[in-house]
């Protein structure tokens, strides 16, 4: 009986060895990470200089931060992080309003007829 004990005890040995030195088997896996506001190029073409806040938020959506010192200003960022946590994509963009109005941008997204701050 203590033959076969010391033989199962040698076997599990082997197989825990075997599947531990096994490439890949002891990866942990990890999602895509997406945060922030994924913007299309279609709707920041959609942006005029002149659109109130309101028209502006309905194309665009809420922004990710309103800076409470300058209330004029709005920034929207995304940033794209895959699995194995390389950063793939990360944009941002800051829309700026004078007297409610869309006056002017800065950032990586490019409305094809808004002129840079």
């Amino acid at each position: 009986m203590g033959v076969y004990i010391s033989r199962i005890i040698v076997y599990i040995t082997f197989i825990v060895l075997f599947v531990v030195s096994q490439p890949g088997c002891l990866k942990i896996y990890r999602q895509d990470l997406r945060q922030g506001n994924y913007v299309t190029q279609e709707r920041i073409n959609k942006l005029k200089v002149g659109q109130s806040k309101e028209e502006v938020q309905k194309i665009m959506g809420s922004p990710a931060l309103v800076p409470v010192i300058d209330i004029n200003r709005w920034d929207y960022y995304y940033s794209f992080m895959s699995g194995n946590r390389k950063v793939i994509e990360k944009k941002s963009l800051s829309l700026y309003f004078v007297n409610n109005k869309l006056k002017s941008f800065d950032g990586d997204w490019v409305p094809a007829h808004l002129p840079h701050k």
